[in-house]
């Protein structure tokens, strides 16, 4: 997570979800903390895969 955040431009967006993610458990409304994890994971997933993406299509372009 710190490489995603030193070199992201989704900095913001991480830590609010984070923060959210917090205050939820601090209220102690453990349904919405669940929700707002899988939320964060999900989003999570989905930006991995397309850094992936990008990594792996530059990887072949170089490779020919």
């Amino acid at each position: 997570m710190g490489a995603v955040l030193q070199a992201s431009g989704q900095r913001k967006s991480i830590w609010d979800e984070h923060a959210a993610i917090a205050a939820a458990i601090a209220e102690g409304d453990a349904a919405r903390a669940s929700e707002l994890t899988n939320l964060h994971t999900a989003n999570a997933r989905k930006n991995l895969v397309e850094r992936l993406g990008h990594v792996f299509s530059e990887q072949r372009a170089e490779a020919t």
